[in-house]
Parts: structure tokens; C-alpha cells; sequence
């Protein structure tokens, strides 16, 4: 689903930066994207997929100007300085086959908010990039050729041959032959333009001959750091809401000596986060949420919980969870579940709400 697709906000920066080289102000950007300038600056941040979706549409307005400067073999040398796990991956596959696949696999490490499926026969494979975001991108030149680039460098890597057979074709265009026939000259392969499909085709010949530099220790080494950043990746796509009462369990499970209310609960959470607090109801209030209600919802659960413990007394608890006094514990458990927190845990937990 696209709100649990995201993208490094290293890229966002990247792009970010040529709207700005070409005349478009940062203020527009902030205001179009939805991005704030928090997000692009944190290291290891992601952008949301509805966020990247915006932030293309004003790429594509400039795409004439997209690839006017572009540098063969560096795409693998971006990567590896911003993906040091991912670039060392993909230059150290046992052969060029797994090479290509270790990208589809790991490139969600970079982004994932477009598709690209695998179809081969008898002598060539095909990879056919999709757009999965706004009709208005089914014909984006940025993101199907960003992403051919590096699977070209990936294919120059392990067989120059190979990528000598290497073909293109894109669904976008640009609006004279001349761009398009420089664009081939600069990349080293055919770019055919305005066509049914945004795919890269090469032959098979070397595809399954062995790399002789793999290092296969090495490459375990790598895949399961790999592996890590990917398990990563799923924990931050997790909704905000999930992820700041998760916090708030570990807070009452694990009590640290402060004294709990909303605003200084607020400040931890932030601090945990690394998030300032604006952000944070910001994004809350995306979800449907504000803390204060997350915080009472997040406490309620907790009390019923506790309170199943019986070797913990209401006094325990209403410590547990920040109350001034067992008294007030009492008061906000009545309030929230019209039975008393005593009854509740002998068995007489009916809610009639009204």
C-alpha cells in the first residue's frame, strides 16, 4: 500500500537541490511537497511515497533539463556513498544474474514506490519498470531511467559485453530528437523514446558465469547487514500512532525516575523520536490523532493490563502510570471504563458506556 511506501530523503535531496539549480525557490518546494526542511536534513529519514509522488511531479515539469549533465559511471559511485551496504551488494554477487536480482531485492533500501517485474527467455532479459503512483507519472523519464542507469552500471560491472546489448525503451519523451539521441550518446546504449513500455533488455550470453572476484564470506557479511536495514525499513513504516505508543509501553513498563504528565511525556517521546514536537502532532493529526488522546488511550490499555497482575497494588499502578495519587488513578479509570479499577480486577469489568 502506498502510505507504508517510502524513500530515502537522501534522494528527496538530490532532487530537491536540482529544482533549486533550476530557478525553482526552496519555499515552493517546502509548500507543494509537504516536505519539511526537518525532514530532508535528518540522516537516515524517509520521505513518504504521497510526499516523493508531489516532489516528482515538479521534477517532471523540468525533465527536459534532467540528464543535460550527467556523468557516465557515477550512478554506482552516488550509491555507494549514500548506500554503502546496498553498492557493496551489488559489486560483490557471486554472478551478474544475482547481481540484478540483489538490486530488485534491496533496492527498497533507496525507495520503494514503483514496481519493476523480471521476464526473460531463452536469450535475453527484459526488467520492466511500472509506476504505481499518479497517472500524471506514467510517463516519468525520472524515476524509469534512474533506475535503468543503475542497473546498467550494475550489468557494466560484472560484463562489458553485456552492456553493449543493453536496450531502452521509456514511455516519456523529450520534445526534440537531438535531447534523445544525446541522452543514447551520453548513457552508451539505445533510448527509444514515446514508447508502450518503460523496460531494459540485454542478452543472457554471461548473465550465469562466475564473477571472478566474488567473495562469498564477504557477501553473507554484507546481505545480512542488508537484511537489517531492511528490517528497519519496515519498523519505520510503521503509522506514527503505532509507533509512539509502542514508546509509551516501554515507558510504563520500564518507569525511569521523572514525573509523569503530558507535556513532559510529550518531551520524551520527541526526544525518542528525534522529532520536534510541532512534527510530531503534525504528523498525528495526519493519522486522525492528538496525543493527549493517544496518551489516555495508551494508559487506559496499560491499567487493564496491570490490573490483571494481582500481585500489583492500585497504588503500584497508579505510580506506574504517572498519577499524582491513587485517588486520581481511580477517577480517570472510572471515568474511562464506569467501573472502578477494584472491581474491574475482580472480574466485574462490564462497560456500559451512557
Amino acid at each position: 500500500m502506498n502510505n507504508r511506501k517510502t524513500v530515502s530523503n537522501i534522494v528527496s535531496r538530490s532532487l530537491f537541490s536540482f529544482l533549486q539549480q533550476h530557478d525553482v525557490p526552496a519555499a515552493s518546494i517546502h509548500h507543494r511537497t509537504g516536505i519539511s526542511s526537518y525532514e530532508l536534513t535528518q540522516s537516515d529519514s524517509r520521505i513518504s511515497a504521497a510526499q516523493h509522488y508531489r516532489l516528482m511531479v515538479m521534477v517532471e515539469e523540468k525533465r527536459e533539463l534532467l540528464f543535460t549533465h550527467y556523468q557516465p559511471d557515477f550512478a554506482m559511485a552516488d550509491i555507494f556513498r549514500s548506500w554503502g551496504t546496498l553498492s557493496s551488494l551489488l559489486t560483490n554477487s557471486s554472478t551478474l544474474r544475482q547481481g540484478v536480482e540483489n538490486y530488485l531485492k534491496y533496492r527498497s533500501i533507496i525507495g520503494q514506490t514503483d514496481d519493476i517485474q523480471l521476464y526473460e527467455n531463452d536469450s535475453q532479459l527484459m526488467l520492466e519498470y511500472r509506476n504505481t503512483g499518479p497517472e500524471i507519472l506514467g510517463a516519468s523519464l525520472a524515476s524509469p531511467l534512474g533506475n535503468f542507469i543503475i542497473l546498467a552500471e550494475i550489468i557494466s560491472h560484472y560484463d562489458r559485453q553485456t552492456y553493449a546489448s543493453i536496450q531502452v525503451t521509456l514511455k516519456g519523451r523529450y520534445s526534440s530528437t537531438r535531447q534523445s539521441q544525446h541522452l543514447s550518446s551520453l548513457l552508451g546504449f539505445s533510448c527509444k523514446m514515446n514508447a508502450a513500455r518503460n523496460t531494459l533488455t540485454f542478452s543472457k550470453q554471461h548473465i550465469d558465469r562466475p564473477y571472478e572476484f566474488y567473495n562469498r564470506r564477504l557477501f553473507e557479511i554484507i546481505q545480512k547487514a542488508a537484511n537489517d536495514e531492511i528490517n528497519t525499513l519496515i519498523s519505520l513504516a510503521t503509522p506514527l500512532t503505532a509507533q509512539i505508543k509502542n514508546c509509551l509501553r516501554a515507558l510504563y513498563q520500564n518507569p525511569i525516575a521523572h514525573q509523569h504528565n503530558p507535556t513532559n511525556e510529550i518531551a520524551l517521546i520527541c526526544k525518542k523520536m528525534s522529532m520536534p514536537r510541532w512534527t510530531l502532532q503534525r504528523k498525528l493529526l495526519h493519522e486522525g490523532q492528538n496525543f493527549t488522546e493517544l496518551l489516555q488511550q495508551t494508559k487506559m490499555e496499560e491499567a487493564c493490563r496491570l490490573l490483571q497482575q494481582r500481585h500489583l497494588t492500585l497504588s503500584d499502578i497508579s505510580e506506574l502510570l504517572g498519577f499524582s495519587s491513587q485517588a486520581a488513578f481511580s477517577r480517570f479509570f472510572r471515568n474511562k471504563m464506569n467501573v472502578s479499577p477494584l472491581r474491574y480486577r475482580n472480574g466485574f469489568a462490564v462497560y456500559e458506556k451512557g
